[in-house]
């Protein structure tokens, strides 16, 4: 018989137990793992919210300023019910250009208007006051010698005068008008609107000052 001490069997229950709590705790490493790498994505997740917050942050600003009205103080202005304030560049309109009409040409009378008032746009020198005028002098000379031949007259007569110069502030109301003799008389006169001037590329005559003109 051998003299040497055998170590006591461990009961089958005990080794069961010991087995458990062995599974138990590599079951509870591997979820603590799991918890460490699902921390890991969602401290990355919150930095990149943070990120989007403080860009969205910025925009709001931008779009607050450029919405309300803001004092000294970077404060919004707030009116009488406490509400925010609208910039006054939102609540003044811009004033629009009117569109641009054709006049409508029908009739042979209609084209000498119209070339009357391109000659008064482009071709008329300025009177002793710098204003682009037409009269019954300027008038009988242009219809007799500057317009082209086939619409010349040999007579301008008051009645050619008095349609020539209502048809021309009809077709072009924007750039001419009729106006009175300042001699007082009741001659009339078609002149430019100061919208339509041009600029003054000579010098004009007597009184009227000296002038360069593109």
């Amino acid at each position: 018989m051998s003299s040497m001490l055998q170590a006591p069997a461990l009961p089958d229950d005990f080794k069961k137990v010991i087995c458990d709590l062995i599974s138990k705790v590599s079951t509870l490493e591997t979820k603590v793992s799991n918890l460490e790498a699902e921390n890991q994505d969602l401290r990355a997740t919150l930095n990149d919210t943070q990120e989007l917050l403080a860009k969205n942050c910025k925009k709001v600003s931008v779009i607050e300023h450029a919405i309300f009205d803001h004092d000294s103080k970077e404060e919004l202005v707030l009116d009488e019910y406490n509400k925010p304030v609208l910039s006054h560049s939102l609540t003044v309109k811009p004033s629009e250009p009117e569109p641009e009409t054709t006049p409508i040409i029908e009739t042979i009378r209609d084209l000498k208007t119209c070339a009357l008032v391109e000659y008064l746009k482009t071709e008329a020198k300025p009177n002793d006051f710098g204003q682009f005028v037409i009269g019954r002098k300027e008038l009988d000379s242009f219809m007799k010698n500057i317009i082209e031949e086939g619409l010349r007259v040999k007579k301008v007569s008051r009645q050619l005068k008095a349609d020539l110069f209502e048809r021309a502030v009809k077709l072009f109301p924007d750039v001419v008008y009729i106006k009175k003799s300042p001699s007082g008389n009741k001659t009339k006169m078609l002149a430019l609107k100061e919208s339509a001037k041009r600029t003054i590329t000579h010098g004009l005559t007597r009184n009227a000052p000296l002038g360069i003109l593109i």
